[in-house]
């Protein structure tokens, strides 16, 4: 029941997801830029692709949404090449993983960004963010136990100066659904993207407050 009912409710968003997926209703300069160009392109072929294809364990999003089960090191493969644009995009000189690391992700951000450093979080001991450019945050997972801490530590984050970048993964799984939306209804700026299986909070302080619901 509960699986006819998310693909009922898919059936239902899925005009509206489509169009605003090719940019269509969206009146931002950076939110089209970036949905057509970082989150959506399916044109560019970047040197990287084929070394990352190589890593993706999963080629169909349907297969996370069917079994229910989180690996951190799954990525399937166009999650993985937005992952990639996305560091390109944003050039951030510290990337911090929530909830277990990879092979996968430590290798995208080496080919994108080789210079940043990546810090894997843990609740003994929370990375600081101290850089002159925004930061990027990747979620994989969190459990009951840290919950309040992950929250209050992604809330802390939104109030760095130069704004933060969170990109959410696995969001199928309720407690990931839930921490994404305590997130992203507080802050009073920024841009979020999302589907039912991932988002990107892009909080930049000059960026005004927008939600596009679309296919990533």
């Amino acid at each position: 029941m509960k699986r006819l009912t998310r693909r009922f409710s898919n059936l239902v968003k899925w005009p509206r997801r489509y169009r605003t997926s090719r940019g269509f209703g969206v009146h931002s300069p950076f939110a089209f830029e970036f949905i057509t160009r970082v989150l959506r392109d399916r044109d560019a072929y970047y040197y990287a692709y084929p070394e990352i294809d190589s890593l993706c364990g999963k080629t169909h999003r349907d297969t996370l949404l069917d079994n229910m089960v989180f690996s951190a090191s799954d990525y399937e493969r166009q999650e993985a090449r937005m992952l990639f644009r996305m560091l390109c995009r944003f050039n951030p000189d510290l990337v911090i993983e929530i909830g277990g690391g990879n092979e996968v992700s430590r290798i995208i951000i080496e080919r994108a960004i080789p210079h940043a450093k990546l810090h894997r979080w843990s609740r003994d001991n929370p990375t600081k963010i101290e850089t002159s450019k925004p930061c990027f945050i990747i979620v994989n997972y969190t459990v009951d136990i840290n919950f309040t801490i992950v929250r209050s530590y992604l809330l802390e984050a939104l109030k760095h100066p130069q704004g933060v970048v969170i990109f959410f993964r696995n969001m199928h799984l309720p407690i990931l659904h839930r921490l994404w939306d305590q997130i992203s209804s507080v802050a009073p700026f920024g841009m979020t993207f999302h589907d039912d299986v991932t988002g990107v909070y892009v909080a930049f302080p000059k960026l005004p407050r927008e939600d596009f619901d679309i296919h990533i």
